[in-house]
């Protein structure tokens, strides 16, 4: 269950992170997939969270090969980082704040 609150920018889907990510095959699902990822971030951890691309992919209930997709066009745009063991992780920025 993804608990958590999250407000964003009222020009959210005009910042060029977010236009470049529609623009991507898949983009939609990538967009789904930040937006949850936002969510399980929402208001309950201070700097950064992390998961490993398998619990992502149980998490948000998505194929691996897509989640594998999304976050490497996230990190591509500086929307996620990725640590020791390929534990990636959700950057707070100028596109959302808890």
């Amino acid at each position: 269950m993804i608990d958590g609150s999250v407000s964003i920018n009222a020009h959210f889907f005009d910042i060029p992170e977010v236009l470049i990510l529609e623009e991507e095959f898949g983009g939609d699902s990538f967009l789904v997939i930040y937006f949850r990822l936002l969510l399980l971030c929402g208001g309950e951890h201070d700097d950064f969270v992390p998961f490993s691309p398998r619990d992502l992919s149980a998490i948000l209930r998505r194929s691996q090969c897509v989640v594998d997709a999304a976050l490497s066009a996230l990190q591509r745009l500086g929307l996620v980082e990725v640590c020791d063991g390929g534990v990636y992780m959700l950057k707070r920025g100028k596109l959302w704040k808890t």
